[in-house]
């Protein structure tokens, strides 16, 4: 299972088409400075270690993400594949 959080200006990205092609993976846009945590805090109960959470965006994204992910219990973290398509990308 897999989930795809991406920052809001790479939504029309031509590789996240084809993530969500090859995955069938649900997408969750961030919309506004901070989504990213709230998006990760409230992916679904069953997301777990044997969930992949595909980070689309950059560094400011990814940060997001994993505050997100820390606010949630530790058997509901799920692993984290990051797509780096930020600007600077210093992660």
């Amino acid at each position: 299972m897999a989930h795809i959080i991406v920052h809001g200006r790479l939504r029309n990205h031509p590789q996240l088409h084809q993530l969500v092609a090859e995955y069938g993976a649900p997408v969750f846009v961030t919309e506004y400075p901070g989504h990213g945590r709230v998006c990760a805090r409230d992916l679904p109960e069953q997301c777990t270690h044997d969930t992949i959470l595909i980070v689309v965006g950059g560094d400011g994204t990814l940060h997001d993400v994993v505050n997100g992910l820390m606010e949630r219990a530790p058997e509901q973290r799920p692993l984290i594949h990051l797509v780096p398509l930020g600007t600077g990308n210093d992660v």
